[in-house]
């Protein structure tokens, strides 16, 4: 019988560890919903424009950059919440939702009127609830 190598024993070793397969989560990927809902939905893109449509009660989703003005913040959340109209405040700049959305320019805020084919709005509602 012939003796085993080193490199026979470590090829042997892997082969028999066999990887463990998890089951796929499902998640929801903030930035592609956000670009889904831009690109099949209705959107309306900064502070006014989304205080208007939180008035007029078209709005289903309100989106806050980080980066916006604490007053800015403090009004729309004090808006969406007496609508009954979630509110998500996203982790990024007003660079980074302004490039997620394909804008050339930073988006403080926008509010999403129809989601298109983006399940956005039924996540926000969802993780408010919780």
């Amino acid at each position: 019988m012939a003796k085993k190598t080193q490199k026979s024993k470590k090829a042997e070793s892997t082969k028999s560890k066999g990887k463990t397969k998890s089951a796929p989560v499902k998640t929801l990927d903030l930035n592609k919903e956000i670009r889904r809902a831009v690109d099949t939905g209705k959107v309306v893109f900064g502070a006014k424009q989304t205080e208007k449509s939180l008035l007029v009660g078209k709005s289903k989703l309100v989106i806050i950059a980080s980066n916006a003005p604490e007053l800015v913040m403090e009004k729309a959340n004090h808006q969406a919440l007496g609508g009954g109209v979630p509110h998500i405040k996203f982790d990024g700049s007003g660079l980074q939702l302004g490039s997620i959305c394909g804008k050339p320019f930073g988006i403080l805020m926008m509010s999403i009127e129809d989601p298109g084919k983006s399940t956005i709005v039924s996540a926000a509602e969802k993780m408010d609830m919780e």
